[in-house]
């Protein structure tokens, strides 16, 4: 799905990219996470909660997603991040921005 906006779409493609090598090198799951981004499906991306914990490239990008979209392809990349964090630790600073990021923007 191509969205209005070029920016955002280049935006998601970062996004999925970074958030892809930081959950796993060896497995490249970029287009199932921009194809759940945008919208184009529905499938979750093959990724396992609570999985890790090392996603500072990947919240600072979703942190610029905010600024240029507010509706699903935020809220979308933002399930991702928080599904792989989920159960990780309640004291990460990451956790308080990234849901100050999708609930305090």
């Amino acid at each position: 799905m191509l969205t209005a906006d070029r920016a955002v779409e280049t935006l998601v493609e970062k996004f999925a990219v970074t958030c892809s090598n930081e959950y796993s090198l060896k497995t490249d799951r970029s287009s199932e996470i921009i194809d759940y981004v945008l919208g184009t499906t529905d499938k979750f991306p093959d990724m396992l909660g609570n999985s890790s914990h090392y996603v500072y490239q990947t919240i600072d990008l979703l942190m610029k997603l905010a600024k240029k979209d507010d509706g699903d392809i935020f809220y979308r990349a933002g399930a991702i991040v928080i599904y792989l964090e989920s159960n990780y630790s309640k004291r990460n600073s990451w956790r308080t921005d990234a849901l100050y990021c999708l609930y305090g923007k």
